[in-house]
């Protein structure tokens, strides 16, 4: 981490990276300027919100700080069916579940014998491992420049 910290990226090509590269995923749950998915939160102003190193954090541990809302949850129905993701509606019946892939899951709150939290992010471990150090840098200064 104070390797990645210490290199100077560039934010437009981090931009770019967040944008079209095959090896970076963020924009599969996260939009930025409404482009993008809507599992995690939008990261449009995260660099007001965060510091460099805690967002650098947030990538490589992202099950370290999990928001209550972007808890993971396990549903396991009486007939045996599960399913893993944020719970989206809570409060009414029927419980809706959302999945890294943003699909939805309704589920009858009678049909549910378990419903328990994870204390692992739906954000996945090693984000940054197919990314050299200096494309690293680029996308953290993007995210960094999200004001």
């Amino acid at each position: 981490p104070a390797m990645l910290l210490s290199i100077a990226g560039d934010a437009d090509r981090g931009r770019r990276l967040f944008a079209e590269s095959a090896a970076v995923q963020c924009r599969t749950c996260h939009a930025v300027g409404g482009q993008g998915g809507a599992v995690g939160p939008a990261l449009d102003r995260v660099g007001t919100r965060l510091d460099r190193q805690k967002i650098l954090e947030s990538l490589l541990e992202p099950s370290k700080v999990i928001a209550p809302e972007y808890r993971t949850w396990v549903v396991l129905t009486e007939d045996g069916q599960t399913a893993t993701g944020l719970v989206v509606n809570r409060t009414a019946d029927p419980l809706t579940i959302v999945d890294t892939a943003g699909k939805r899951t309704d589920f009858a709150a009678e049909s549910i014998d378990e419903l328990e939290p994870l204390s692992t992010s739906l954000m996945p471990e090693q984000l940054l491992r197919d990314l050299t150090a200096g494309q690293a840098a680029d996308l953290l200064s993007y995210l960094e420049a999200l004001r």
